[in-house]
């Protein structure tokens, strides 16, 4: 068959498509998707990590398709490389981050501060069908004297990470005047000035001083994001539908920082 008639049937598909809802394609997508991945990422960073099947995460199949958080790729494989003594994610959801990183680092300690106690369970799961339980401590709320103590801890014993995404806690936490071994950590963030305005100025203001600062900003998925053993199997879902699988539906103008201690040689 010539390229014209295998796009010709690729254009009648997708048209057949769309006369079903879209939540009945989108059904149809992560039947797909699933099958493609069997609970483990596809790309990305993480790469090859089991996911807890029992999730109830919104961007689930963002994460098992490789495309979430995207644009923090090249800090978090920076960080993959890296020679880190201790993760702390303050944040950590699902496990997605804080276990990713155990996988990564073979010899790396990680606390995982999870706010959410429905949140722990599957922490602990997802480190255990990695098998890396045993470097995966989960705790619960984590404050300005939590993270002051981790760090004094983990300084002694080398290099370490944070990795925060708190819903706006960060204006509260990520200060190093009241955590100054912050000044020696490498440290990403998410910024959340939708909760407390100003806060991305806040943040770049205590840092800039200790830290060289990339700002990250979020951008839209489209197809051409996915992976390829998951782009080519998927040609007959409309735009819409792929958008709406990974779409992790943040605010406009969502951004991070990934800030360095400025006293380490590049």
């Amino acid at each position: 068959m010539t390229r014209e008639g295998v796009h010709g049937i690729g254009g009648m598909a997708k048209s057949l498509w769309g006369i079903f809802p879209l939540r009945f394609q989108l059904a149809l997508l992560r039947l797909v998707v699933s099958g493609i991945a069997g609970n483990r990422v596809v790309a990305g960073p993480f790469s090859g990590m089991a996911y807890a099947s029992g999730s109830t995460d919104d961007s689930y199949y963002a994460r098992l398709v490789g495309t979430y958080e995207l644009e923090l790729s090249g800090a978090v494989m920076r960080f993959c490389g890296g020679s880190f003594a201790t993760v702390v994610n303050v944040g950590a959801g699902e496990g997605y981050y804080a276990v990713g990183f155990a996988t990564k680092l073979a010899s790396c300690g990680v606390i995982a501060y999870e706010a959410k106690p429905e949140g722990h369970a599957l922490i602990g799961e997802m480190a255990r069908i990695n098998g890396v339980a045993e470097r995966v401590v989960v705790r619960g709320m984590c404050g300005v004297a939590e993270l002051s103590d981790d760090l004094a801890r983990a300084t002694q014993a080398g290099p370490a990470l944070v990795f925060m995404d708190v819903e706006g806690g960060e204006k509260d936490i990520l200060d190093p005047v009241s955590v100054p071994q912050l000044a020696a950590c490498d440290v990403l963030v998410e910024l959340h000035d939708f909760v407390h305005a100003g806060v991305t100025e806040t943040i770049r203001s205590r840092f800039r001083d200790s830290h060289r600062i990339v700002d990250i900003l979020a951008r839209k998925r489209t197809r051409d994001d996915l992976p390829d053993a998951v782009r080519s199997r998927t040609t007959m879902f409309s735009d819409r539908c792929i958008g709406a699988l990974i779409s992790e539906r943040r605010p406009e103008g969502m951004r991070w920082f990934h800030m360095e201690p400025a006293n380490r040689s590049a």
